[in-house]
């Protein structure tokens, strides 16, 4: 009798252990939603009038980031499979914070303005995976 042949199964994300893979893909998806949301406020300031490093640049910047950081977050929520939560989101925002690092390394921002950073980043990834809560409702994975 003829024997069929295997084929090769795909092999899961390492979902174990603090950094895996999908912590990596999420601060990845963030970093481009942040790249397009700060691409979108540069347009709209150049839209508005505003050259330069005007107040309104400034602030359409972080607004945008935040959103894009709990945009972030709620994506974070729907794709742990199998991770907490709470130590997916960490592991996540600590990545996302210590790759600000190359800001302070360059000369963007200072050591000082870099290190409080976590606090917003905590609250902006939080503030997503509760929305993505709120969407889920009473929902079973």
């Amino acid at each position: 009798m003829r024997e069929e042949p295997s084929f090769p199964v795909a092999v899961p994300v390492e979902t174990t252990g603090f950094f895996n893979l999908r912590v990596l893909r999420n601060a990845a998806i963030v970093y481009l939603l942040s790249f397009v949301g700060g691409i979108f406020a540069s347009l709209m300031g150049y839209a508005i009038g505003q050259r330069g490093w005007s107040m309104a640049i400034i602030l359409l910047l972080a607004v945008t980031n935040m959103l894009s950081f709990a945009v972030g977050g709620f994506i974070c929520a729907r794709s742990t499979q199998g991770q907490p939560l709470v130590s997916h989101l960490t592991a996540v925002g600590l990545l996302l914070w210590a790759s600000g690092l190359v800001n302070v390394a360059i000369g963007w921002i200072t050591f000082w303005e870099w290190l409080p950073q976590p606090i917003l980043i905590a609250l902006c990834l939080a503030f997503g995976a509760w929305i993505s809560s709120l969407l889920k409702g009473g929902q079973k994975d």
